[in-house]
């Protein structure tokens, strides 16, 4: 339904403030005329502007008439009307009576901030301007009105603009702010190669139940690599498990498994028989050697054995996708968990793969975090990150953690950082990393500016230790931590390896937990990174014949900055997640506008959509994703 403060209720219809000109009338001749009204001409003259004033009512009343049966029959355009259907409907020409000749013009509402009707405010995607114009032919007069006609009641919207929302969704060097109750923004650019913007909102397990289904983890050689074995984790087994080929196939074009195994002789691939929950080490027949740079797959498919939904075996994955790496944080843009339930019918999945590669000089590249873990801020409870400085000194700006308040009660102090120098006993800097205010029960990312930029010196050992003293448990401000496991194949390919790890303090002493890590972001250069994109989760409209109208968003875009909507769909959420992004004119050529149409041709009956939004930045500043609207019937 529109906006509350958009509604009208007048016999049901939606027909909202009846506005601009109504009844204008402008005669339009070759040269100046000079018109006595006066006997029988003026008589005639009368009955012809009462025909066209006719014909003028009975257009804006087919505007109506279609306007209730469906918004999406009122696409922006100029058009004649018909009813030789027994419905008014649009028509492609304009329509004709006697001398007369009519044409409707449909176009977006222009809104200022308070809402009302301007000529140059935003575009509104609730509100069309209607225009019917009529034109006698012989005498070259002109009718016309506008009024403004509202969404039907039959339209839905899915809206999304608080960081809850946005936090469904995955990030490319892109973040959530709370700013204005939600924002995607390009995250800041870092010199400290080490970040860790990691999120591990939950773990599940992909079950392979039959012999057509196949699971497979998209991955980028981040160096030369022979790979050996290759680990993954069995979340859970059910009954007696059937035999599973693991393996290595390369990229297709359209960045599938090819489904043919690499190594000599095809033979990149190892067999398991997984008889416990937990990580497994598959060893390849023959090694498979792949470039830096280059795109391939780990593949997980049934070899033999009974295989059903109780003879079957999860692998253990996470969500949402990352794109980086955890190890240091560089990116990882084609990580991601793509599905496949008959042969080569692969979708992709916003989820994060679980696994590491054995390589024939050691453990290569891969994500070990299994599972989270929250931690409470309060009182002398606190939380900390301990980081390895390397061989060159940091000059920090600032600091990032992902934060939420426990409770809907705000806590009652605000949420500390304290950046501790370890390998020389000193506080380099204290100060507030959050108000009880700007946190939410909702995950987001927390950044503190630094007061004054300060050098984290080569070599150093620092803590960064988040506290609130004044605060109760009830009220507790909460992060989180992943584990890696202590075992040394995992462990070395965590954030920072044995160097960096998590700290529990109780009371007056700090704990170390190795093989577990903060999720943490730190920066060394306040300009934004040039380009980012954002992916929302899928939405379901449980209507197998819809039809999406229109899309709306508003932000914030400073000079020489840019944003790009994109969308696809699909009958079912696997579809949707595997399909091209398309923008207006059912191609990703072209990005939907703050207001625009969707095309029908390629989305009707398409009950899943997902969004996609790419920031272009100026290098001094980030584009705002605010809000963001779709609506269908």
């Amino acid at each position: 339904m529109p906006p509350a403060r958009y509604q009208y209720n007048n016999s049901g219809q939606i027909l909202i403030e009846f506005l601009v000109a109504l009844g204008v009338f402008v005669v339009v001749i070759g040269a100046v005329m000079s018109i006595s009204i006066n006997g029988s001409i003026a008589q005639r003259d009368i009955a012809k502007a009462v025909d066209g004033y006719e014909y003028l009512d009975e257009g804006m009343r087919a505007i109506w008439s279609i306007q209730r049966r469906s918004w999406v029959a009122l696409p922006l355009g100029t058009y004649g009307l018909s009813d030789a259907t027994g419905v008014w409907e649009l028509t492609l020409e304009s329509d004709q009576r006697g001398s007369y000749e009519r044409t409707v013009t449909i176009d977006w509402t222009q809104r200022d901030a308070q809402g009302e009707i301007t000529n140059t405010g935003n575009r509104d995607i609730w509100s069309k301007t209607a225009t019917v114009s009529i034109v006698n032919r012989n005498s070259g007069a002109v009718f016309a009105t506008t009024k403004t006609v509202y969404a039907s009641p039959e339209s839905k919207a899915w809206t999304e603009n608080l960081v809850a929302d946005f936090n469904d969704g995955t990030f490319q060097n892109t973040r959530t702010t709370d700013q204005d109750g939600g924002e995607v923004q390009l995250m800041a650019s870092s010199e400290a190669a080490d970040s860790f913007p990691f999120v591990l909102s939950s773990t599940s397990g992909q079950q392979l139940r039959a012999q057509t289904q196949k699971l497979a983890f998209r991955f980028t050689a981040a160096n030369d690599m022979t790979i050996t074995a290759i680990n993954v984790n069995a979340q859970r087994i059910r009954g007696n498990s059937p035999t599973y080929r693991v393996g290595i196939q390369s990229s297709s074009e359209t960045h599938a498994p090819t489904g043919t195994w690499l190594g000599q002789a095809s033979l990149g691939y190892g067999l398991i028989d997984p008889a416990a929950t937990g990580w497994a080490s598959i060893t390849l027949q023959q090694p498979v050697v792949i470039p830096s740079g280059t795109e391939a797959h780990i593949v997980i498919e049934w070899s033999s054995g009974q295989i059903n939904a109780n003879n079957s075996a999860y692998w253990l994955v996470s969500s949402p996708t990352n794109f980086i790496r955890p190890f240091d944080g560089s990116p990882h843009l084609e990580s991601r968990v793509l599905t496949a339930s008959s042969g080569s019918n692969w979708a992709e999945q916003n989820l994060e793969p679980i696994y590491i590669f054995r390589t024939s000089s050691g453990f290569a590249m891969g994500n070990p975090y299994t599972a989270s873990q929250v931690k409470n801020i309060f009182g002398t409870s606190e939380s900390g990150q301990q980081y390895a400085v390397g061989n060159s000194p940091i000059q920090l700006t600032g600091v990032g953690f992902w934060l939420r308040r426990r409770s809907s009660q705000q806590p009652q102090g605000p949420c500390t950082l304290t950046i501790r120098d370890l390998t020389a006993n000193a506080i380099l800097t204290t100060q507030i990393l959050a108000t009880p205010q700007q946190t939410t029960t909702s995950y987001a990312w927390r950044s503190a500016t630094l007061l004054t930029p300060i050098t984290l010196p080569a070599s150093h050992q620092i803590r960064f230790e988040l506290s609130s003293s004044s605060t109760t448990s009830a009220r507790a401000y909460q992060t989180v931590t992943y584990d890696a496991s202590l075992l040394q194949e995992y462990l070395s390919l965590s954030f920072q390896g044995e160097q960096g790890f998590s700290e529990t303090k109780n009371t007056t002493t700090w704990l170390s937990e190795p093989g577990r890590d903060m999720p943490i972001v730190l920066s060394s250069v306040a300009s934004p990174i040039d380009n980012g994109t954002y992916v929302s989760s899928v939405f379901d409209t449980q209507n197998d014949s819809v039809r999406y109208s229109a899309i709306g968003w508003k932000g914030d875009l400073p000079a020489g900055t840019s944003i790009e909507i994109h969308v696809r769909t699909g009958t079912t959420a696997d579809e949707c997640a595997g399909a091209s992004w398309i923008g207006p004119d059912g191609t990703s050529n072209t990005s939907f506008a703050d207001a625009s149409e969707v095309p029908q041709s390629i989305t009707q009956g398409r009950r899943f959509i997902q969004y996609r939004i790419t920031l272009h930045g100026n290098g001094a500043t980030s584009p705002s994703l605010n809000s963001i609207t779709i609506l269908y019937e």
